[in-house]
């Protein structure tokens, strides 16, 4: 019955995705920003996730029961270590992008280049992946495993059209920051360095 469950809602995270993403590139394209209606359904889309995620914590005798913690003492301690990372980065990330408006991409009206985001394009990202990562080495089993494998080709689609999107709003400005930082992790030390101030539309 657990497989049943976990493995359709995989699927319905999956083609929902699909959908939506289609519907948020639609969105920039045509308006610039997300619509009331597809900010809504992109937040749906991560949550979904997330409950994906929290069943994979789950045994065999769901609703019953948890999974074992990993036999070895160095699996703990490097899950609990990326786990920990990654909130931090996930919650320094959001802290400096600012209002929930931004961040669900209903405004964009300031290239935000510091903090996380010296040192990564999409640090929300990351973050969230080092804790999805760090689930597998504290609770071993194979749902867990799945639950990473199917957020990185979602993921990846999204921040790809984040991408999009803003090159089209900030042009050039968007381009160096391309040169000088990762779309995942690391600065580019040998690129044209370009000026760290906040590039803006309009005021913040």
């Amino acid at each position: 019955m657990f497989s049943i469950v976990y493995f359709g809602l995989g699927f319905t995270y999956l083609y929902g995705s699909h959908l939506v993403m289609r519907r948020v590139q639609r969105d920039y394209a045509n308006y610039g920003v997300l619509s009331d209606l597809t900010a809504v359904l992109q937040l749906g889309i991560f949550v979904l996730h997330l409950l994906f995620v929290l069943l994979s914590f789950k045994n065999p005798d769901w609703p019953f029961g948890w999974p074992a913690l990993s036999a070895a003492y160095w699996a703990w301690i490097l899950g609990f270590i990326l786990m920990i990372s990654g909130g931090f980065i996930l919650f320094s990330a959001c802290k400096t992008f600012g209002t929930i408006d931004r961040i669900i991409g209903r405004r964009v009206t300031v290239l935000k280049k510091e903090g996380p985001y010296r040192w990564s394009r999409n640090p929300q990202v990351v973050g969230y992946g080092l804790i999805l990562l760090g689930i597998p080495f504290i609770w071993f089993t194979d749902y867990a495993l799945i639950a990473v494998i199917l957020y990185a080709p979602v993921a990846h689609r999204w921040v790809l059209i984040e991408e999009e999107h803003l090159t089209r709003i900030f042009k050039e400005k968007y381009s160096h920051y391309q040169e000088e930082t990762a779309r995942y992790f690391g600065r580019k030390p040998l690129m044209t360095k370009v000026s760290e101030e906040k590039y803006s539309l309009g005021n913040p």
